[in-house]
This record gives C-alpha cells, structure tokens and sequence, in this order.
C-alpha cells in the first residue's frame, strides 16, 4: 500500500470513524491482507495501487477485503513465459525493481504481469 504522507482533517474523521467500527488488530489484518494482494499492489488493467485513503473511505472496502475480493487466485492467469520473465528481469535491472512498489518481494511476477499488460494493450500475442 502507499504510504501515507499527509493526515488531512477529512482522512483523519475517516480513519476515526473507520477505527470505531474495527479495533486496531483487525485493521493490521486487513492492511496485510491488502499488501498480499497483487490487484491492491498494481498488478493491474490500470496500474491502480491500495492507498490510505481508499481504505478508510467506506466501511464497504473493509468489508470486501475481507471477503476475499481483492485476494489472489491460483489458476487465474496462466504462468509467465520464459520471454516475459526475462523481460522482467532485464526491467529490474534497469528499474531497479517493480515500478509500483520497490518492497516488493516477487518483483518477478510482478513486472512480467506488468509487461504482460502492457503487451496485450499493445496488441502483442503472449
């Protein structure tokens, strides 16, 4: 998730409020479900990445995280081609690593998904 970096009043009454309908410990929860998401991490049609704000909009998001919508899925796409990691491995080396979160622990997976995308919005067979 990005990280936040500025506390407005609205995000502050969000996250209040949020917190008065979760304790604290199921909100960690929720955050590491979230990090563990490839969708909420970037690897997506979009590139979107989970942030702050997002979370505490509604209390809809939580409940949905914790439905397991935004989990990974085995079997939903098919494995990377020895092209696409290649690719991959030749952009972390250039980029340093994924270009939507550079914690990431499988930036592997995760910029083969991006190129992927990038390849099949171009057109490109896979």
């Amino acid at each position: 998730m990005q990280p936040v970096t500025v506390l407005t009043p609205k995000r502050r009454q969000a996250a209040l409020a949020r917190l008065k309908e979760r304790p604290l410990d199921e909100w960690s929860a929720l955050i590491d479900r979230v990090q563990r998401s490839s969708f909420c991490r970037g690897i997506n049609d979009h590139g979107w990445v989970a942030s702050f704000w997002w979370l505490i909009s509604t209390p809809d998001v939580a409940a949905k995280i914790e439905e397991g919508m935004y989990d990974d899925r085995a079997g939903r796409e098919r494995a990377f081609t020895e092209a696409e990691l290649r690719d991959a491995r030749r952009m972390r080396e250039v980029n340093g690593g994924c270009r939507h979160d550079p914690r990431c622990e499988d930036w592997n997976a995760c910029i083969a998904a991006i190129i992927r995308q990038w390849r099949a919005n171009r057109g490109e067979a896979a």
